[in-house]
Order: structure tokens, then sequence, then C-alpha cells
């Protein structure tokens, strides 16, 4: 889970949703990408856009793919940002207008292999 070491080691503040807190929470499936829920912050971004240049994050623009930590803007919603591992979705807002706060509150904390314990919420979002 390198994707995950990276954002707790730079101290992002997230909940993993969908398929992948499926998988943390009762082991079933098999996600093909990781959907995280984050802190909208000033700060809680660069901290995402840190951890995702570390996993060799980058965005598809209308200029190209671009390193994420190079990206002149992002969208404010949500961000689809491909690594060396997995797609990463990050979430700010769902359409429904829950975010990190609602989905931290319902979430459950989950061990990881390499020992980190980070909030995961199976949410009705998920397939």
């Amino acid at each position: 889970m390198p994707v995950i070491d990276a954002l707790t080691q730079n101290g992002c503040r997230f909940v993993v949703v969908g398929s992948a807190a499926i998988q943390l929470l009762d082991g079933s499936g098999e996600p093909r990408d990781l959907d995280i829920v984050a802190l909208d912050t000033a700060a809680d971004r660069h901290r995402l856009i840190r951890a995702l240049a570390a996993v060799g994050g980058w965005i598809q623009t209308t200029s190209g793919p671009r390193p994420v930590a190079a990206s002149p803007a992002l969208p404010s919603w949500s961000w689809r940002v491909n690594t060396a591992y997995a797609p990463v979705d990050v979430i700010f807002r769902f359409a429904d207008g829950t975010g990190y706060a609602e989905h931290a509150a319902a979430a459950i904390d989950v061990a990881t292999p390499s020992g980190h314990m980070i909030p995961a919420h199976r949410t009705r979002h998920a397939a």
C-alpha cells in the first residue's frame, strides 16, 4: 500500500471509501483504484500533492499528462491522479454534499499491512 503509506507519512487527512474501503473492512473484492475523501484546506491540498508526487502521481490535462506537483491548477471537487501503483480518486465533496467530516465520523479505523491506522467507510457510493 505505497500510496496509503505516502499519504499517512505526509500527514494527509483522508478516509478510504469505495471498493478499497470494502476490501480493508472485510477483505472482499479487488479494487482497481483507491478512492479517498480528503479534508479540503489549502494545507491539506499541499500535503496531498507532496504525497502523490512521491508515488509518481500525474494528471491528464488538456496539454497532456503532467506531474501532479507541476499542475498549475487542480479541480475543486475531485482529482483523478495516476500513480506508479494505481489510480487514486481524491474526492473533496460528493454530489450529495458530504465530504471529509461526514465520512470520517462514520469511518472505522483499520490497520494496514505496514502498521498505519487509517479510517475506512463503506459508503453508499460504492458499487
